[in-house]
Order: structure tokens, then sequence, then C-alpha cells
């Protein structure tokens, strides 16, 4: 009996931090859905704003909004090109992240936002072919 004691006095609260840490966390199989922020659809031309920054490429770019901790999905589809995706913090122009579908094995741009502030998702044509394409931005937190 004292043996049976010790074992329950170690099992049950393990099984409890076991089943409350399960709960927590919003990983695989979460429940929690992602929310769309943002859609649009448009086509990349010659005469689109350039990017000095990269190499005088035309872009469409989006603002959107984000709080603190947001994972951030922008997920394109193009006709004609391949698509180069960069992601901005408008506050301080800060280059947050890229995704660059010839290169990524990742079907999208996925980012956890470090804190509350406008965002912009710019859409460029790598090899300056023009081309249409249509953009979500997906929000979970």
């Amino acid at each position: 009996m004292g043996s049976e004691s010790r074992i329950e006095g170690i099992l049950v609260p393990a099984l409890t931090a076991v089943l409350f840490l399960s709960g927590c966390g919003g990983g695989e199989g979460s429940s929690e859905s992602a929310e769309v922020i943002l859609e649009e659809s448009g086509t990349i031309e010659e005469r689109d704003t350039p990017d000095p920054n990269h190499g005088g490429l035309a872009y469409d770019g989006y603002t959107f909004e984000a709080g603190q901790l947001d994972r951030i999905t922008v997920s394109v589809r193009a006709e004609g090109f391949a698509p180069l995706v960069k992601l901005y913090e408008v506050s301080t122009g800060a280059h947050l992240a890229e995704w660059d579908s010839r290169y990524s094995q990742e079907p999208s741009l996925a980012y956890t936002i470090a804190s509350r502030g406008s965002y912009e998702v710019r859409i460029y044509s790598p090899d300056g072919v023009d081309g249409e394409y249509s953009l979500e931005v997906t929000r979970s937190r």
C-alpha cells in the first residue's frame, strides 16, 4: 500500500501537467484557425513602382495591420511569372522576410510579427516578366 500511494503521488501530478500542457501553445493539431486579413489581385507590369533597393524591379505593395506575435502567412498564385514576396515594417522600412517561389520548398511566406504595427507585403516578378497574381494574407495567433 505504501508503494501504491507513492506512485499515485507521482503519476497524478505528472498526468495533470501533461494534460494541461497539451492544451497550450497552439502548435500542430491546434483548433486555432487563420483569419484572412488581406485579399488582392493584380498585375505586375513594367510601369509599376520600381524598387531602387532591388535592381529597380517593379512591384505591387499592400499594407495591413498586425499585432505582436501574430503569425502571418502570405500566399501568392501567379500566372506567367515566378513571384518573389517581401515583407516590410512600414514605420522603419525594415525588410523583415522574403519568399522566392523559384527557390523555396515552402508554399508561402510565413513570419511571426514582433510588435504591433503596419506592415507592407510586396509582390515582384524577379525576371521582369509581366503577369497576373492573386494574394492572400492570413493571421493566426
